[in-house]
């Protein structure tokens, strides 16, 4: 494994983790806020209050979305390594004429230009499910963060407020 390879399975793994721990922490204090609540006071703190869980909730649920874009990115990052290495090996075979192949038991000659276009073809499809994943799972995680930051802030202003 070079350098760059291992660099990039670092960057996975720390990215993983992150995320991980984010969803973790938005749930815990989700169940803090709630644990800890007293509705008593300002109709407007209540509402903060409520509007805390509400993000915060949201927040984690988007999170557990982005735990599924990350399935896909691997399935689709495996499928399209599998569809690189047979496009490459048919077209290193294709210089040399047939190919031969096992179908229903038999050995049989083939032509290798369809084989190769099926696979080309499904190379070009996992690329494309990739980078739509990923810019799925940058939305969400933009959205995840945005609404956890407005959970904590509608909490603060809550238990802010119970000062007054």
């Amino acid at each position: 494994m070079d350098a760059e390879q291992h660099n990039v399975e670092s960057t996975q793994r720390i990215m993983e983790r992150g995320h991980f721990y984010f969803l973790a922490l938005t749930f815990t204090l989700l169940g803090l806020a709630v644990e800890t609540a007293e509705f008593h006071g300002f109709t407007y703190r209540i509402y903060a209050e409520l509007g805390g869980w509400i993000a915060l909730a949201i927040s984690g649920i988007t999170g557990f979305y982005r735990t599924d874009d990350f399935i896909s990115v691997y399935a689709s990052g495996a499928e399209k390594e599998n569809a690189r290495k047979d496009v490459d090996a048919l077209g290193n075979v294709m210089r040399g004429g047939r190919v031969l192949i096992e179908e229903e038991g038999e050995i049989v000659s083939v032509d290798p230009m369809p084989l190769y276009e099926k696979r080309r073809r499904q190379f070009d499809k996992a690329s494309t499910d990739i980078i739509k994943h990923r810019v799925g799972a940058g939305d969400k995680a933009s959205a995840q963060r945005l609404l956890f930051i407005a959970g904590l802030a509608l909490l603060m202003i809550s238990r802010a407020w119970a000062a007054f």
